[in-house]
């Protein structure tokens, strides 16, 4: 069984096209009586319409949905790992709302997952990979629709084939995790309240022995930033969204440097790829393992 983790955030009409992608790749590859669909909404805006997406969805895709509609905002890591938490599946992928997911991308992945147990979280290629410019890979034109994205992810994928990079640290946009990695290091640790708690849980993995490795022949079209985009369009300013930015890294860095040792520096510079050296050395911790959540009915509305 496949499940498919996705959570959304004020991202409006490009939620149905990610949708749209995701149900249509599974279709095509034949799945659907193979996997789950997990939506969660982050408590976006109403104007968003994110029960309409939902439900158009569910209505459309013979498979199990599942719809997690948070009641305030919790931020990626917790949508993410309440997510993981709900899914049964053997394999999980968890997909970024502002993603077109071709059926190269999940095809390829599946594949290298089955053909390397003992890899631990796979992640793929895309136009807008933070932090990772070697496995950014761009079209020769944007992709308009989702049919230009599956040909250009075709092409990615026959050039590239079956290529795999160990990777030092993990960038959690788009990845693929099987159930021995959950049962061994559980969930990204909610205390990070978005960025940090994919570095955090690709850290923990290493630690239990996994390796993070990116297949730069599974490709999807990533538009990059798109609840800031969102915000934007809206009329908050570019600079009171790199203000909220710059806020949640330094308060998820601080926390980071305190969970994994004050004596990192006081920012995330280069330096920081020795400490992950280090880091992935040290003996275990008790809480290098963060059991799943359970669903709070003040926290989370299932539909």
């Amino acid at each position: 069984m496949l499940s498919v983790v996705i959570p959304f955030r004020n991202i409006g009409d490009f939620a149905g096209l990610c949708l749209f992608s995701i149900g249509e790749t599974i279709r095509q590859l034949n799945l659907l009586d193979q996997t789950e669909f997990i939506l969660i909404d982050d408590a976006s805006d109403p104007s968003n319409d994110m029960a309409g997406h939902f439900e158009r969805f569910r209505k459309s895709t013979p498979a199990r949905t599942t719809l997690l509609m948070l009641r305030s905002r919790q931020y990626y890591t917790y949508a993410c790992s309440l997510g993981f938490s709900t899914a049964t599946g053997d394999t999980i992928m968890l997909v970024s709302h502002d993603m077109i997911v071709p059926p190269g991308y999940v095809r390829t992945l599946l594949r290298l997952a089955k053909a390397h147990p003992s890899l631990g979280i796979l992640r793929g290629s895309s136009e807008h990979i933070d932090g990772f410019p070697q496995h950014v890979i761009k079209p020769p034109a944007p992709c308009r629709n989702y049919g230009e994205v599956c040909q250009f992810s075709e092409q990615v994928a026959s050039g590239w084939s079956g290529e795999l990079f160990e990777d030092r640290a993990l960038i959690a946009d788009s990845v693929m995790v099987t159930r021995n990695v959950l049962d061994k290091i559980g969930v990204m640790d909610t205390r990070f309240r978005h960025l940090f708690g994919d570095l955090d849980w690709g850290l923990r993995a290493q630690r239990a022995g996994f390796k993070l490795v990116c297949a730069r022949g599974a490709w999807l079209h990533h538009e990059g930033g798109g609840h800031a985009k969102k915000m934007i369009a809206g009329g908050t300013s570019v600079a009171e969204v790199d203000r909220e930015m710059k806020q949640l890294v330094t308060s998820n860095f601080e926390m980071f440097r305190k969970k994994w040792g004050e004596d990192l520096p006081t920012e995330n510079d280069a330096t920081m790829n020795e400490h992950f050296q280090r880091l992935r050395a040290l003996p275990p911790r008790p809480d290098d393992y963060v059991p799943p959540l359970k669903i709070d009915p003040a926290v989370c509305t299932v539909l």
